[in-house]
């Protein structure tokens, strides 16, 4: 998480708030302290067109195998968005 810009301090605090396995509340805990910059640099979020815009920038940049791991209990959604998706 270094290499992201992510402070040792941000990762200490996330740390202290998630569970591991991580539930969709400790998702939604460790949310509120995460700043969205954060989560926006390290993560496909957002639409689902943005979310397959940011897995293909990962493509574009030598990435070889994305891996799509939704943070919430419903992953169908996630599978729906990229079950036809084309890079």
């Amino acid at each position: 998480m270094k290499a992201s810009g992510v402070s040792e301090e941000l990762l200490q605090k996330v740390q202290s708030i998630m569970s591991w396995p991580a539930t969709e509340e400790d998702y939604i805990r460790a949310g509120a302290v995460i700043p969205d910059e954060v989560v926006r640099n390290v993560m496909a979020v957002g639409t689902t067109q943005e979310c397959r815009d940011k897995v293909a920038e990962y493509i574009d940049a030598g990435v070889t195998c994305p891996i799509l791991y939704p943070m919430m209990d419903n992953i169908k959604p996630v599978v729906d968005a990229f079950a036809d998706w084309r890079e």
